[in-house]
Formats: C-alpha cells, sequence, structure tokens
C-alpha cells in the first residue's frame, strides 16, 4: 500500500512561529513602556513638589522664630532677652487700701494744703529723714494741690502748739490739713527684699473733717536670673524706699481722680 507523503514547509511554519514570538515579545515591552512612562514619573513629580512645599514651609517656621521671641520680650516688661534691654529695678505694685473718700470726686487741683506734720517710725535715722524733702516734692508732682506749705519749714511755726495746727493753716487761709505718718521702712539688701508703708490724712481746716484718708504699702523684692529656652529673666535690684514711697503718694493721688 503505497502512503503518500506530504511535504511540510518547514521554513514558512517556522518563521510564522518566529514572527508570532517575536510580536508577543515586542508588544509585552511596549505595555511595561507604557506604564512606566504613564505612572512612575507623575509619582516622582508628586513627591518632588511636597519635599519642596515642605522645605518652604520649615524656611517660614525658622524666621518666624526671632520675631516671635521679640514679640514675647515686649509683651511681658519684666522679661529680658538678647532683643531686649534689661532694666535696673523691678517694678512696684502698691497696695492702697482707702478707708474715707469723697463721693464725688473732686475738681483738682485743690488748693494750698498744709503738711503739718511728717512722722517717722523711731527708728528711722536722719539720712532716712530726707524723705520727708522727697514726699514733699512728690505731693507737688501729683497734681492734687496748687501748694505744699510745710509746717516745720515755716519762720513763724513757733507761735502756734502743735495741737493748734489748724488754726495756722486758717490763719494763713490753707483751707485743707494733711499729715503723712510713714508706718515702716525696711531698706532692701541684695537678695534680701525690702518693704514700706505710710498713711496720709488729708482734713477741711475750718472743721478737721476727713476728706480722704488712705493706708498704701509696697513690697521692694529682687528678682532672681532665671534661665528658659527662648529668654533669659535677668537679676534686677529691688526698689529703694524712696522708690517705694513715691509710687505708693502716686497711686494715693489715683485714687481721688
Amino acid at each position: 500500500m503505497n502512503k503518500e507523503i506530504i511535504p511540510v514547509n518547514k521554513s514558512s511554519t517556522s518563521r510564522s512561529s518566529l514572527k508570532d514570538n517575536q510580536l508577543s515579545t515586542v508588544e509585552a515591552p511596549l505595555t511595561h513602556s507604557n506604564e512606566c512612562k504613564g505612572i512612575l514619573p507623575l509619582t516622582q513629580t508628586s513627591e518632588a513638589k511636597v519635599d519642596k512645599g515642605m522645605w518652604k514651609r520649615l524656611q517660614i517656621i525658622f524666621a518666624a522664630i526671632p520675631l516671635l521671641i521679640s514679640l514675647f520680650s515686649c509683651s511681658n516688661p519684666q522679661t529680658s532677652t538678647l532683643l531686649s534691654t534689661n532694666r535696673a529695678y523691678t517694678e512696684i505694685t502698691p497696695k492702697i487700701e482707702v478707708y474715707v473718700k469723697p463721693k464725688v470726686s473732686p475738681k483738682l487741683p485743690l488748693g494750698p494744703v498744709l503738711l503739718a506734720k511728717t512722722v517717722f517710725p523711731s527708728y528711722v535715722d536722719e539720712t532716712q529723714r530726707g524723705l520727708k524733702e522727697i514726699i514733699h516734692g512728690t505731693l507737688l508732682q501729683t497734681g492734687l494741690f496748687t501748694a505744699v506749705v510745710d509746717l516745720e519749714d515755716a519762720d513763724d511755726k513757733g507761735e502756734y502748739a502743735e495741737a493748734s495746727t489748724f488754726d495756722y493753716a486758717l490763719d494763713h487761709g490753707i483751707p485743707l490739713h494733711l499729715t503723712v505718718s510713714v508706718q515702716k521702712i525696711l531698706e532692701p539688701v541684695g537678695e534680701s527684699p525690702g518693704f514700706c508703708a505710710l498713711t496720709l490724712k488729708l482734713q477741711r481746716s475750718k472743721d478737721k473733717v476727713t476728706v480722704f484718708y488712705a493706708y498704701g504699702e509696697a513690697q521692694l523684692t529682687p528678682q532672681r536670673e532665671k534661665d528658659f529656652i527662648f529668654f533669659t529673666k535677668a537679676y534686677r535690684r529691688a526698689p529703694t524706699t524712696v522708690q517705694g514711697l513715691i509710687t505708693i503718694l502716686h497711686a494715693m493721688a489715683a485714687e481721688l481722680r
């Protein structure tokens, strides 16, 4: 039995298979290439934009730190920073207690007043008695009176006994009579605080009626040096008793305004 042999075109079959393989091989890189070009560059660009934006924000924050420190030092008057100047003394916050005052604020100035007496504690020496002149000058600076007549400096004070100081005021046309009594003086030393206190009594000369009576005190405390992150509270001396008494008198005058 004769078998018919059919010739096979090997070259065409192999070429066709090779062509299919080449096409499939070429298509895969094209697909991969499209993914790389379409996605990866976009992701890298967005990350770069985020990093650039974050760096700008950090630059702004670092640039703003000195400004914030400066503003903080200005808002706190007792804070000393590298951007501010230290003051020599701490501030004084007097405590005032008013026992008698007019119901309606009087018209200022009140007129002349007789400073009949300035009383000091027995332990105050002669050098500290210079505070009397300080008190006299401060009373003028307050603007409450047109004149302050000190009885101790009057030439004719010997004609009047101590109990008749009101008569002296009336005879000289002075409508008001004033007595200042320094209750306590403790001068601050180093880091030890001080203290001062006084009373002020204002009366009408004609009938001895009290129109204003007040007590005031002030703590004279130094400030120790303290270090913080962005600033330093520098050491400041405690105010003197002179500064304390002046501050008290001005605070009392404010109660009459």
